[in-house]
């Protein structure tokens, strides 16, 4: 499958690399999925938030990963809302804000949200979107049930 892991374009430039998203990319990678990560926080990046949508919705991804800080939340939002407009891709997200605050990328459209470490989680995804398991079973994961209400999965311990 593909998957586009993504920081969404913010004013603030960011001169880290989003490390989370690289360490996603690897574990998807070695899993046999083919990844592309867009870091819009990057210095010298030159997207726009429209710009970045048109690029995911390009590459024609199976699943769409954003990575959530409280600096860069309105911009992840208005990311979800862009490629919403483009494409029908499930839509995932992660990250210290997303951990703490689970319910708020669930509001502002995102499908997932995985909590905690990822790198466990995310191919687990994989297999859901396969059909081989199914969104109760993954540790660390919020969604919308069925009711319409979040439901929160219990947290995935850390990795040892």
């Amino acid at each position: 499958m593909r998957v586009l892991l993504a920081q969404a374009v913010s004013p603030i430039v960011n001169t880290s690399p989003p490390l989370g998203l690289g360490y996603l990319g690897a574990v998807l990678e070695r899993a046999g999925h083919e990844v592309l990560i867009l870091d819009g926080g990057a210095p010298y990046a030159e997207f726009t938030t429209e710009s970045m949508a048109d690029e995911i919705a390009a590459w024609r991804p199976d699943l769409v990963g954003l990575t959530l800080t409280i600096s860069f939340a309105t911009h992840t939002y208005r990311l979800i809302s862009q490629i919403r407009r483009r494409i029908e891709v499930p839509i995932i997200v992660g990250g210290a804000h997303a951990t703490i605050l689970p319910e708020e990328p669930l509001r502002f459209g995102a499908d997932m949200v995985l909590r905690g470490e990822g790198e466990i989680g995310i191919l687990e995804i994989m297999e859901y979107l396969e059909g081989k398991k199914g969104a109760e079973e993954i540790l660390g994961l919020s969604y919308i049930g069925p009711d319409g209400k979040p439901v929160h999965n219990p947290p995935r311990p850390l990795i040892k």
